[in-house]
Formats: C-alpha cells, sequence, structure tokens
C-alpha cells in the first residue's frame, strides 16, 4: 500500500512538471473586464436619443496565457429580469499573458526563465456601440429605470488555442449618459 502512495505521488509529480513544458498552464484562462464610461447609457435631447460609444478594458488575470478576445454577445434586462434585447459583434484583440520574465526580450511564455504570474497589462478595444437603439427607447419610454442592466460575454480563445469564454458580466443601464 505504501509502495502505491508513493508511485502515485510520484507518477503525479512528473505530470505536474512534464504539462507546463508542453505549454498547458494549470492556471485557469481568465480575463478581467471593465467599461469606459463604467455604465451604458445614453442622451435624450428634444426628444432625441444619442448613444454613445463604450470602450472596453482587458486584462488576463495573473499566470492566465494570452487570449484572443474575438466576439462579444450581450443581452438587455429590465429590473424584473425580463429580457427586452440583444447585440453582438467583433472584438479582434489580443490581451497578453498574465506573466512577467527576467528577461522578456525573445517573448514572455511560462516555460521562459525567471517567468511569475503578474495581472497582464491593460488592452483597450476601439470604440463599440454597445445599446441598441431599440433598448434605449424602451428605456427611456419606461422613465428611465436605475435597476435596467446588460449581461456581456466575451468568446475567443487562448494563446495555447484552445476555445475560451468568460463569464457574464453585469451592466448597468444609466441616463443621462
Amino acid at each position: 500500500m505504501r509502495r502505491l502512495r508513493v508511485f502515485m505521488f510520484l507518477a503525479l509529480s512528473a505530470l505536474l512538471i512534464a504539462l507546463p513544458s508542453c505549454g498547458f498552464s494549470l492556471v485557469r484562462p481568465g480575463v478581467l473586464f471593465g467599461l469606459d464610461p463604467g455604465t451604458i447609457g445614453y442622451e435624450v435631447s428634444a426628444g432625441q436619443i444619442t448613444i454613445s460609444d463604450r470602450t472596453m478594458l482587458f486584462r488576463t488575470i495573473a499566470g492566465s496565457p494570452s487570449i484572443a478576445i474575438e466576439r462579444f454577445e450581450i443581452e438587455f434586462y429590465t429590473g424584473a429580469g425580463d429580457l427586452i434585447g440583444s447585440n453582438s459583434g467583433t472584438v479582434g484583440l489580443l490581451v497578453p499573458a498574465g506573466l512577467t520574465c527576467s528577461d522578456p526580450a525573445p517573448g514572455c511564455t511560462i516555460n521562459s526563465p525567471g517567468a511569475r504570474p503578474v495581472e497582464g497589462p491593460q488592452v483597450i478595444s476601439q470604440p463599440f456601440q454597445l445599446l441598441p437603439i431599440d433598448v434605449a427607447r424602451d428605456h427611456a419610454a419606461a422613465g428611465s429605470p436605475s435597476d435596467w442592466y446588460a449581461l456581456i460575454q466575451f468568446f475567443g480563445e487562448t494563446g495555447v488555442l484552445t476555445p475560451f469564454e468568460t463569464g457574464q458580466y453585469r451592466i448597468m443601464i444609466s441616463t443621462p449618459n
């Protein structure tokens, strides 16, 4: 019984050493997301609705491989949780790995000398108009309630070419912009 435990320990240790050398990370890929400004909003002036662009901010979590964010899906909800609209689009951003190395010149990977996990550098998207006009009209017609929100999710692949998707991030809908 003791020999079996020792064998299992050695086998598991060998596996944990071998996987990173194959480019396999034991850290689950992850990305932090923000929006600038922090809500989805619009302006109403003389009966006209103007929807402003938003930029999306991304960075990988410490130890995460790089992530190519390819597209997003966003759904809009009333405060009661009723779905009132959706939108989607392509992003096309590479978010660098959450690693730093002693010598980053040749490129920093989990196998690079002195590699250690850190939060990745921030990447800023091009401006996006996330809020559909129909949702903005419905929101304004309902009296611009403060409890309406959107759930946005991102899809792409990691630097080791495995599919990637985030969980859903909640964003509030507000006016004025």
